[in-house]
């Protein structure tokens, strides 16, 4: 019934089950996971969103989809019972493709009891372990699919494997760092908090105090009556290459190193993921480096006997069989490549996808492009079959889900689906490509992000690895323009993280280059910036001609100062020659006086001695006679 649509009686009651099984918030995330756009399913009641959905993928030939996805969700539920039999087209493959063993996939997860062992028995001594291994090694499956459902009770021990006493009662976490690697520490564990205020002050504390981490861990167990804790941190890489911000970085690995150091009587056990060729990235953190060189798995190549397990028994479990010589060829192809596994997984999905009946046959190997041409392949013949616009898109998103640098590989990473859309887009046309991508396993889809399935796709398709190494240049520049914009925004878009000056010139002249690659955040950065950056400038002509102004106010006051001065200079000088005139006609005066006086004077003199002469005279004459 693949092609069929399902009678209305059997959506009545997979409808019905779903209502009871599922709550608002996991529809979102269900809808998300199948590339439909929730907020556009009509009904104002979770029923009557379930009953349009169901009609939607029924109309579709989706039914399948649907029924594969919550079966993931809800692994208790005989939802394949709700339905018609399937056509064994639907059936669901035993081997992973591109992506990762989870822990829901333990039961088809063969041929590493070796590893399994020696990482479940080293956390009995250790509580800090590293896994090290190429890309495309395994690192991540193994952990999840192998290591965690032993830890947890859910799977059979492989031989010699002895957990730590009590490890299935353990508090289970599990994260990738991110962009922001403390809060999704922190998200992880307050999980199920009534608040975000758990999660915030829990924030600022590790990044504050190093202790922090151990600190809320024991809290956190003592109120779940539970002794210990494990936390695995997948890709523990992201660290170097998604996180730009050095303090974080710092502060999250010294909250890890405090929780699980061998002097400290915390209860944590942490097991990282690391691609060996980040290895080296640890030495700038000493006590990280010390931790890592002194309790660390490295993974290598698998031997060819786990490997064929690998290959075979996943496939046997589902009731499919090998046509002879095919594992042989599949062996010899593949070699004793560490980074392989991805390789040989995605060959044998495409495989299985050609499979004849309940055989995967040598043709159909062939035909899917072998180990090496699988993934490219699959990769160029699902880009061809877009249209132009389409094929335009895939390419924005292929470059926008991967991460570079100077002196490191090409590496996937992240994005939100809001980062995915550009603004001269529909949202619609976005979520088409995203739908055919993820069909074809290139990417997968997370409710709030999304990403490329495996590194294996950038190393090995063609035409990706060209648009990188085309556009090394306006990449990188792309790539910090999105992370300054998205760090703006963290921020509440702060004036202080803005673009100026070179940053915001170079990212200008990119986008003038590339105007329909901008996504909305993006945009508004740029002119906010921009408006900001003109704000600023005519802030600082506005005040310097205001400087200008007063200098001119104040010259002007100085000439007028100047010109009283001079005035008043003239006045001085006009009153000092009075004075002086004055005093002269009054030194002139005095002196006429003096010399008035002084003939005065002489004259009286000279009658006093004239009367003197004369009276003695007088007198003489008299005595005489």
């Amino acid at each position: 019934m693949q092609n069929e649509q399902f009678p209305t009686k059997y959506l009545v009651k997979l409808s019905k089950t779903m209502e009871s099984s599922f709550n608002d918030e996991e529809l979102h995330s269900l809808c998300f996971n199948l590339s439909v756009n929730y907020d556009n399913l009509p009904g104002d009641t979770l029923s009557r969103r379930i009953q349009e959905l169901v009609g939607q993928l029924n109309r579709r030939h989706r039914i399948t989809a649907l029924i594969s996805a919550i079966e993931n969700e809800r692994p208790h539920i005989e939802w394949a019972t709700l339905i018609p039999a399937f056509d064994d087209k639907d059936a669901a493959s035993p081997f992973k493709g591109l992506e990762n063993f989870t822990e829901d996939d333990s039961h088809l997860f063969f041929g590493r009891d070796v590893w399994i062992t020696n990482i479940v028995n080293r956390l009995s001594t250790t509580k800090f372990l590293a896994v090290v291994g190429a890309s495309g090694s395994g690192k991540s499956s193994l952990v999840q699919a192998g290591v965690t459902p032993i830890l947890k009770g859910n799977r059979r021990w492989p031989h010699d494997c002895q957990p730590p006493t009590g490890s299935q009662d353990w508090l289970h976490c599990l994260i990738r760092p991110d962009v922001h690697p403390i809060k999704e520490l922190a998200t992880a564990l307050a999980q199920g908090s009534d608040s975000v205020r758990a999660i915030t002050t829990l924030m600022d504390d590790m990044t504050q105090d190093s202790r922090s981490l151990d600190l809320y861990v024991s809290r956190l167990l003592k109120e779940k009556g539970k002794e210990q804790s494990v936390l695995v941190i997948d890709q523990f890489e992201e660290l170097f290459t998604l996180c730009n911000d050095e303090g974080e970085r710092s502060a999250f690995i010294d909250n890890l190193i405090v929780a699980t150091a061998p002097e400290t009587a915390g209860r944590t056990r942490l097991i990282l993921t690391l691609r060996a060729d980040f290895y080296h990235y640890c030495a700038n953190y000493p006590l990280l480096r010390d931790a890592v060189a002194e309790n660390q798995i490295y993974i290598g190549a698998m031997e060819p006997a786990d490997l064929r397990a690998a290959i075979e028994e996943p496939a046997e479990r589902e009731g499919y069989e090998f046509e002879a010589g095919l594992v042989d060829l599949i062996l010899r192809d593949v070699g004793g490549e560490p980074g392989g596994l991805p390789l040989i997984s995605h060959a044998l999905l495409v495989t299985w996808t050609r499979r004849e009946g309940k055989q995967l046959t040598l043709a159909g190997y062939m035909s899917a492009g072998g180990v090496r041409g699988a993934i490219a392949k699959t990769a160029e013949s699902t880009f061809q079959h877009l249209s132009y616009e389409q094929q335009i898109i895939s390419r924005n998103m292929f470059l926008r889900l991967t991460e570079y640098g100077e002196d490191i590989q090409y590496t996937r990473r992240r994005a939100t689906f809001n980062e995915l859309v550009p603004d001269s887009l529909s949202e619609r046309k976005v979520m088409e490509v995203i739908q055919i991508l993820s069909q074809a396993r290139l990417i997968t889809t997370a409710r709030e992000s999304l990403e490329i399935a495996h590194e294996a796709l950038i190393r090995e398709w063609p035409r990706l690895l060209q648009w990188l190494e085309e556009n090394r240049d306006d990449l990188r520049l792309h790539r910090k323009l999105a992370d300054a914009a998205n760090i703006w925004f963290s921020l509440d878009k702060d004036e202080a993280a803005l673009y100026r000056g070179r940053l915001l010139a170079d990212a200008q002249d990119w986008a003038s280059r590339h105007e329909k690659n901008l996504n909305a955040l993006e945009r508004e950065f740029l002119e906010v910036s921009q408006f900001t950056l003109d704000a600023e400038k005519r802030m600082r002509e506005d005040a310097l001609q205001r400087e200008l102004t007063l200098k001119e106010n104040l010259l002007e006051q100085e000439r007028e100062l100047n010109a009283g001065r001079e005035w008043e200079l003239t006045q001085a000088r006009a009153l000092a020659d009075s004075e002086k005139q004055r005093v002269l006609e009054q030194q002139e005066m005095s002196n006429k006086l003096q010399s008035q006086i002084r003939v005065r004077n002489t004259l009286i003199a000279f009658l006093l001695i004239l009367i003197v002469c004369l009276l003695t005279l007088t007198f003489y004459s008299k005595f005489v006679s």
